[in-house]
């Protein structure tokens, strides 16, 4: 049986307890056990802050669109490896796990291969403007990446694809990510932040793996569920539901069990 560790902070760490345990669902059989007791996340984000942040953003876009496209690599060589565990964790058929790990490597090549389009360290922000009638000065916008991380929350049922196709924009443009998977099949994306972290692509803790925040996520659930009740009770049970190893789609748009208009 596997203990699933979460990567915080530039290192491996396990949670104390029992914790939460997942299960073949055609067995039943316990096949890994992860927990987020005793880890702190305050210190996990503080380092990908300091740490990671200003390592990634000294790289130009193509040479983190180089890593992104070097992390598509390792993954490919442990397809095999993941069907496997998706089928154990998830009980796939071969194609539903090619859906999610091959989705996930595809996605991963297509982001490297858009990042390898852009140029240096600031993105071109529109055309130059004219600050004399001679055009002897002029201006110039440009934007820059982003500053802090960018926190995933991601559902069960794409373990793979979820995780990648939201890291891969990101560490294009120089953010480092702090992902939580759902308890349930976290054990996929578990071993592919693993496997990329063994191949020592990435600055350490640009990808902070905590497969094990279940119980944080729900305190946060319910703490939220209380403050849009006073809002809009008719949304309340929806986002603690949600918000339990789901991800967040939001987008600006009520749902439809809303009583707010459009």
């Amino acid at each position: 049986m596997v203990k699933l560790e979460s990567y915080l902070a530039g290192r491996w760490q396990a949670g104390s307890g029992e914790g939460e345990k997942l299960t073949d669902p055609v067995t039943g059989e316990v096949i890994a056990t992860t927990s987020a007791e005793g880890l702190d996340r305050k210190q996990a984000l503080e380092f990908a802050r300091t740490k990671s942040n200003p390592t990634l953003q000294q790289m130009t876009y193509k040479q983190r669109a180089e890593l992104v496209g070097k992390i598509a690599d390792v993954l490919s060589a442990k397809r095999a490896e993941y069907f496997d565990i998706s089928r154990k964790n998830q009980g796939t058929t071969e194609g539903d796990a090619s859906f999610d790990v091959d989705g996930a490597i595809y996605t991963l090549k297509q982001y490297a291969k858009w990042g390898q389009q852009l140029e240096g360290k600031l993105l071109k922000d529109g055309a130059q403007l004219p600050l004399s009638k001679t055009g002897a000065f002029v201006a110039q916008h440009f934007q820059k990446p982003l500053e802090g991380v960018a926190v995933f929350i991601n559902a069960f049922n794409f373990p793979a694809w979820g995780l990648w196709e939201k890291a891969a924009p990101a560490l294009i443009a120089g953010v480092p990510v702090f992902v939580k998977p759902a308890t349930a099949t976290a054990w996929l994306t578990q071993q592919m932040v693993k496997d990329v972290v063994d191949a020592n692509i990435l600055p350490a803790g640009a990808i902070p793996d905590h497969s094990t925040l279940g119980h944080w996520v729900q305190a946060e659930a319910a703490r939220a569920g209380a403050v849009l009740a006073a809002l809009d009770p008719a949304c309340a049970e929806r986002v603690k539901t949600l918000a339990v190893d789901e991800i967040f789609f939001g987008g600006g748009r009520p749902w439809s069990g809303s009583s707010r208009p459009a």
